[in-house]
């Protein structure tokens, strides 16, 4: 359930329709509201529905996918699935770490996120600063862009008890 306060506009995916059959809130974009919005009140809370408000079925929405594809021209492995082909590496794109990807997709394990996940140096480096600013008693001091002195450049190997 979406946290009290809650900035985002959710989607309830039902179990019935999850990928593991797990209910799941996923946040919406603003983007996303505008566009649900303009559809105007549906009857049962369905996303899709015709005008008159009664639910429009995965059959039918596949079948205008199709003609609407084949219209357009593309290609015919771009199906209605293919969406949540996108929207996963976005959120990896966008530095969504594997455990929301877990959770906003519904998958079950972590593996199946990894394939979404690819940190870029710029990723890594803006959450090891995020990390920092976590404890800022603790830093050194310097500033996070400054290059290390030769003293901070070496290892030391040794062991102490």
């Amino acid at each position: 359930m979406p946290a009290p306060g809650a900035e985002c506009g959710y989607v309830t995916v039902r179990a019935a329709s999850a990928k593991n059959a797990k209910q799941r809130h996923v946040p919406l974009t603003a983007r996303a509201v505008a566009m649900l919005k303009g559809l105007g009140p549906a009857k049962g809370g369905v996303v899709f529905h015709r005008r008159d408000g009664q639910p429009l079925y995965q059959t039918w929405l596949n079948q205008r996918h199709g003609e609407l594809r084949k219209t357009l021209k593309l290609p015919t492995d771009f199906v209605p699935h293919s969406f949540r082909h996108t929207y996963g590496p976005r959120l990896g794109e966008a530095g969504g770490d594997a455990f929301t990807i877990i959770r906003l997709m519904g998958y079950s394990s972590v593996v199946v996120s990894q394939k979404y996940v690819h940190p870029t140096p710029e990723t890594m480096e803006s959450t090891v600063r995020r990390m920092a600013a976590l404890n800022p008693n603790r830093s050194s001091g310097a500033p996070l862009n400054s290059p290390p002195t030769d003293s901070e450049n070496k290892v030391d190997n040794t062991l102490t008890s």
